[in-house]
């Protein structure tokens, strides 16, 4: 850990990101993300957090492989179960689990945080990094035009 990220836990994500969905119009942003090109919204969120704590991320590979192991094998399993489960009894507890997976992502993903070569990012550079990151991540995604896709996104969620 460096002491930029010490003081950064994975409940103070949570957090944050609990704060950051309950916005409409970010959710939706992120959803489309999701729908279009399977991104994994905590990675985006991710991103967007550690950008406002100034935090410079030097190599994404690690956490895009979490995020993505996650997604596949535990994440869309358990969205595909929940939308099947629609109006029964059993929605609302397919929901929960799919929430504490989500958390459970969550702190791989601070946890390999803190395992990163990192540095600062200028207040003043928080936008333009924020893309840059998103759109290197879309390209791990195969987005067509990912630098254009991540400001489209960032536009609606920064």
């Amino acid at each position: 850990m460096t002491a930029m990220t010490d003081a950064i836990s994975h409940e103070q994500f949570w957090q944050f990101s609990l704060k950051f969905w309950s916005a409409a119009d970010k959710r939706a942003a992120l959803l489309q993300a999701q729908d279009q090109y399977f991104a994994d919204c905590n990675l985006i969120m991710l991103f967007y957090f550690l950008t406002l704590e100034s935090v410079r991320i030097k190599n994404i590979a690690d956490l895009y492989k979490i995020s993505s192991d996650d997604q596949r094998l535990i994440l869309r399993p358990l969205r595909a179960a929940r939308a099947g489960l629609k109006n029964t009894d059993l929605y609302e507890q397919a929901k929960e689990l799919e929430l504490a997976a989500e958390k459970a992502l969550q702190q791989k993903l601070v946890a390999a945080v803190h395992t990163q070569e990192i540095g600062a990012v200028a207040e003043k550079d928080q936008g333009a990094y924020l893309t840059a990151i998103i759109a290197e991540y879309l390209s791990y995604l195969s987005v067509i035009a990912p630098a254009q896709q991540a400001a489209n996104l960032v536009s609606k969620i920064y």
